[in-house]
């Protein structure tokens, strides 16, 4: 039987879409067959993060949970009681979200007003929200033995909800130091922090 190249990925590349189209009926379901029983090693994988550069050090964030990476709105609606963390809501793709500056939300300060960065659009069980860095880093797969526990965090990194951060990611051969942050943890405590926000 022929071996057909198995992907992962529910978006097809241009030529991805070419092979699709050589295929004759039988080929094509064969392939399909093979996608519907190929192994979950053979998929996507879902452990890859991307490393993400704050004021002060790194953080690490899954692929699966960002949608987009795009530069910050040119300014922020600001919000009456809002989060000392917040920056304020801004425009994306038509959609009115919270703009976040992690670094300031990790240390559970106030965000100071930035001239350049990166927005992450992170976007989970319905939530949208942006995340202002300072850069973005490399993309790279975990490996647990570089995983070492939340208490060796550095002293600075105060979010205000205890199970932000999973770890840190210690990987002196890609000379990769970075905090693992637990994003459904966070989005959640960033949204409840804002509604609580507004009551008051």
């Amino acid at each position: 039987m022929d071996r057909y190249p198995i992907s992962g990925t529910a978006s097809l590349s241009s030529a991805h879409s070419q092979f699709l189209e050589q295929l004759n009926d039988e080929q094509f379901w064969n392939y399909a067959v093979e996608l519907a029983y190929a192994a979950p090693t053979d998929a996507m994988p879902t452990d890859e993060y991307l490393v993400c550069k704050l004021e002060k050090g790194s953080c690490i964030l899954p692929l699966a949970t960002l949608r987009e990476v795009v530069p910050p709105p040119h300014q922020f609606t600001l919000l009456p009681a809002a989060p000392p963390w917040m920056l304020g809501v801004g425009a994306w793709r038509g959609e009115t979200i919270a703009i976040i500056d992690l670094n300031a939300y990790l240390s559970n300060t106030t965000a100071p007003l930035h001239s350049d960065g990166m927005l992450l659009v992170v976007q989970l069980d319905g939530l949208t929200l942006g995340l202002f860095i300072s850069a973005v880093g490399s993309m790279i797969t975990l490996a647990v033995e570089h995983m070492e526990l939340p208490e060796q965090v550095s002293a600075w990194h105060m979010p205000p909800c205890a199970g932000a951060i999973k770890g840190v990611y210690r990987d002196m051969t890609s000379q990769v130091e970075a905090l693992v942050l637990d994003v459904p943890i966070i989005v959640n405590d960033m949204v409840q922090h804002i509604k609580n926000n507004r009551r008051h």
